[in-house]
């Protein structure tokens, strides 16, 4: 699996924080009612890191560019540690502190699977994250 949603709302304005959650107005039922932060815990404590990335939309890796990378199994070292910083900005922005150490002990995991090179650049922007800089990727 490589997406799933979380704490989706299927209601008119179903995500204005103003307004407040009216099920009866669903257009659909979706099935599965965990919020995100249930969703987050349950994937760190399978071992599985969560990844928000958006970093091939932005750089423009889709279609062909996506496909030639994923081809050739290139595409793990832009989706691995694009995962790590991802996953770090959620976990000091919203994650409870035991979610927090469940996630930071599979990024120390997810970062020794790097290449030497790889894991060096993405420590560095681990940093950058861990100081307050958002929306970082390779």
């Amino acid at each position: 699996m490589s997406q799933l949603s979380a704490g989706s709302r299927t209601s008119p304005g179903g995500y204005h924080a103003a307004k407040a959650h009216k099920p009866e107005a669903e257009q659909f039922s979706i099935g599965d009612e965990r919020t995100l932060a249930q969703m987050i815990t349950q994937l760190c404590k399978g071992d599985y890191i969560p990844s928000f990335c958006t970093g091939c939309y932005r750089k423009g890796r889709t279609g062909e560019a996506f496909m030639g990378l994923a081809k050739h199994g290139e595409i793990h070292n832009m989706c691995a540690p694009n995962g790590i910083l991802s996953s770090k900005e959620y976990l000091l922005d919203y994650a409870d502190p035991e979610t927090q150490r469940q996630g930071d002990t599979i990024i120390a995991e997810e970062l020794e699977d790097l290449e030497p090179h790889l894991r060096k650049r993405t420590m560095e922007l681990l940093a950058k994250v861990e100081q307050g800089e958002r929306d970082v990727y390779l």
